[in-house]
């Protein structure tokens, strides 16, 4: 994970939308705007009493509200990889909060936004997010497709393989479709440019 990169994921939370401030990594670190946009995702999951579970008072200013907050954000994410995907998030893919709290990480920050899109393009709406993915500039949606590979990627450990294994099937399900998406868009968008030099070849005689 690389700032351009984490800077492509505060650009992809942008397409959500949810009450709480979401437009830098010091509003994102109080945790509201990712509880909502974790809500739409799965509403049944992540559902009103886990919301209620989130302070809201004076988090902006409290840095120990941030972190519980965020700490109850990652602990709902793995435990939807885990509960609804069948997968375990290794520790070498989890953000350090305290970065985000302390020092307003944008890499860490892309971190937990990662893992956040995980769970967006893995959900029962998984098509409403890739095509918000795909309504995107060219580059934002490189950024995106290359969070969800980094996502894939393996470490070392024998534990792990089999966990990331099956990460990697269902995340390279969701970069298909993206990519499938993405063909269609450029084929249909080829297609308007036909029919418009016809309609200009008709009109000119």
């Amino acid at each position: 994970m690389d700032e351009e990169l984490a800077e492509c994921l505060l650009m992809w939370v942008q397409t959500f939308d949810v009450v709480a401030e979401r437009d830098s990594v010091q509003a994102l670190s109080g945790g509201q705007a990712l509880s909502e946009i974790l809500h739409e995702v799965s509403p049944v999951f992540f559902n009103e009493e886990w919301m209620s579970s989130i302070n809201t008072d004076a988090v902006s200013t409290n840095k120990h509200l941030k972190m519980s907050n965020l700490k109850k954000v990652l602990k709902a994410v793995i435990s939807f990889y885990n509960s609804e995907l069948g997968l375990i998030i290794q520790e070498n893919k989890k953000p350090n909060l305290k970065s985000i709290v302390e020092a307003n990480s944008l890499v860490e920050m892309g971190r937990l936004l990662q893992l956040v899109l995980g769970c967006a393009v893995n959900c029962e709406n998984k098509q409403d997010y890739i095509q918000a993915i795909m309504g995107m500039e060219e580059s934002v949606q490189h950024g995106v497709m290359t969070a969800i590979q980094e996502l894939m990627t393996q470490d070392n450990s024998a534990a792990s393989q089999e966990a990331d294994t099956d990460l990697a099937t269902q995340l390279q399900t969701a970069l298909r479709q993206l990519s499938e998406a993405k063909q269609s868009n450029s084929e249909l968008a080829e297609r308007c440019r036909e029919l418009d030099l016809q309609v200009s070849a008709a009109a000119s005689y």
